[in-house]
């Protein structure tokens, strides 16, 4: 997987914070950041919902600024494949076809108990996301703004968890969009040090 500052690590240890406020399309600001034993690196996203949640009224950013620190890990092995059964969000690096992705994900979660999201790249050009408790998996698709490229799929992954984590219903999500090239300072995100 490929991110904003190059490859991107098999296992990472990813803080997420949102900005406050919506924009003007109810986007949500989101600045992550990432730590492995490779690096570290950052990026921006936008986090689209919608204006109002069915039954639960405006949707707000989720965690009043506090950042999310989880882990992800790719459980197909590889370096660090061991860490799957550690961490909360899982990521394959294999794209499949949507169908087989989905199944692939569902599995992922019933395999890993401890783990509240599972990504799997499909050959569509998105991803397919499983979100342990929803009684469907959601869906990601290639970036909306042909001038960049669509948010790896591991950031997805970080992004729902972060979301998720902060009382933000999963029925508000609408897409993760890349947010413009950072160069942010990494006590930015608060928490964790990455950098």
């Amino acid at each position: 997987m490929t991110g904003p500052a190059g490859p991107l690590p098999p296992v990472a240890w990813s803080t997420v914070r949102f900005g406050a406020g919506a924009g003007a399309a109810a986007g949500v600001p989101v600045l992550l950041g990432w730590r492995s034993a490779d690096g570290a690196g950052l990026a921006r996203a936008w986090l689209l919902v919608c204006r109002e949640a069915p039954g639960r009224g405006p949707v707000r950013p989720a965690g009043d600024g506090v950042p999310d620190v989880h882990l992800w890990a790719d459980p197909d092995g590889g370096p660090g494949g061991h860490w799957a059964e550690f961490a909360d969000v899982l990521v394959t690096r294999t794209a499949l076809p949507p169908g087989a992705a989905r199944k692939r994900a569902r599995a992922l979660l019933a395999r890993h108990p401890g783990a509240l999201v599972a990504v799997v790249p499909h050959t569509a050009g998105g991803c397919v996301v499983a979100v342990r408790g929803a009684p469907v998996v959601w869906c990601a698709g290639p970036g909306a703004r042909p001038s960049r490229p669509p948010v790896p799929p591991c950031l997805v992954g970080s992004v729902l968890h972060a979301w998720l984590a902060a009382g933000g219903p999963l029925g508000a999500v609408r897409a993760v969009l890349p947010g413009a090239p950072t160069r942010a300072a990494p006590r930015q995100l608060g928490g964790v040090p990455h950098g």
